[in-house]
């Protein structure tokens, strides 16, 4: 049996002046099915004063293909390598509210690149050099007992490199989907929930989608499989560049698996994303393929 209803609205992200490279609405959570008998309602059940860390590591591939207004400038480039990048945050629960909310802080406390043979040595080095900068970066943000996160504070050096505003959306992006959001209805193994939520990075809005499939739950224990869609509608790119640059059109596809114990902050989980954006300026359509494989486990396993 299903059911198919909206959550009531839920707490909005926290906003604040070290955010400014990204922002989030309120997610919408919609009950597709409510699996099998007996159903029980998801909620995370923290501690305070728990430490865990959180590996993350991601490996691209990205291949580039532009089109000029003169088909004999057509050109595409062969798929390229991204270097592996591995990064491990530290999270301490400080505080759980009366309503069951845990504030915490979290610090990124290791970096490095997985580099291999084949990569280009002056990419791993100039990738090393931006993370490092990165390291130490600290913050602070509640997450509710259905996973709803807020209230995120990322603080960042005043002299931060502007290159490193990406790292901070990516930060605060992890930050955000590191609880999987849980249905307010009681479900069972097989039930089925889809969060949809509006994006906003530096340079674009977009869409996610994120269907989750509940496939064991034993004790606080749940696996869940996971799609992922993304869709950027047609939209000018916000650039420092004199060039007017114009998204035609952004979708991304991905699925994976997800481990998950509700009284942990950390998953363990493995997703694959195919992401292809195309951009048009000064006459040429450059199409953009990124092949992404992330995975995040606690560091004690």
């Amino acid at each position: 049996s299903g059911s198919e209803q909206k959550t009531p609205e839920t707490p909005q992200t926290g906003e604040s002046p070290a955010q400014d490279a990204s922002s989030s609405k309120i997610p919408a959570v919609e009950l597709l099915k409510s699996g099998e008998k007996p159903r029980s309602e998801l909620r995370y059940k923290f501690e305070a004063n728990l430490t865990e860390q959180m590996v993350t590591v991601v490996s691209t591939m990205i291949a580039v293909q532009v089109r000029s207004s003169n088909p004999v400038a057509a050109n595409a480039q062969p798929s390229q390598r991204i270097p592996t990048s591995k990064t491990t945050m530290t999270i301490n629960g400080k505080n759980i509210t009366a309503a069951g909310d845990l504030q915490y802080e979290f610090e990124l406390s290791a970096v490095d690149i997985l580099a291999e043979p084949r990569d280009n040595p002056a990419i791993v080095n100039r990738m090393k050099q931006t993370l490092e900068e990165t390291l130490g970066m600290t913050g602070s943000a509640t997450v509710t007992p259905r996973g709803f996160t807020k209230d995120i504070l990322i603080n960042l050096p005043e002299t931060v490199n502007p290159q490193l505003r990406q790292m901070l959306n990516n930060m605060k992006q992890a930050v955000t989907q590191m609880s999987i959001i849980l249905p307010e209805e009681p479900v069972g193994k097989g039930a089925r929930w889809k969060v949809t939520q509006p994006m906003e990075t530096a340079t674009m809005k977009f869409t996610q989608s994120a269907t989750y499939a509940l496939v064991e739950m034993e004790g606080d224990q749940l696996k869940l499989n996971a799609t992922v869609k993304q869709k950027g509608l047609k939209q000018e790119l916000k650039s420092p560049s004199p060039v007017k640059m114009i998204l035609e059109s952004l979708e991304t596809l991905g699925d994976g698996t997800i481990e998950m114990r509700l009284s942990s902050m950390v998953p363990r989980s493995a997703i694959k994303l195919k992401t292809t954006n195309v951009i048009s300026a000064n006459g040429q359509r450059t199409t953009t393929e990124l092949n992404v494989e992330n995975a995040a486990y606690p560091q004690d396993q």
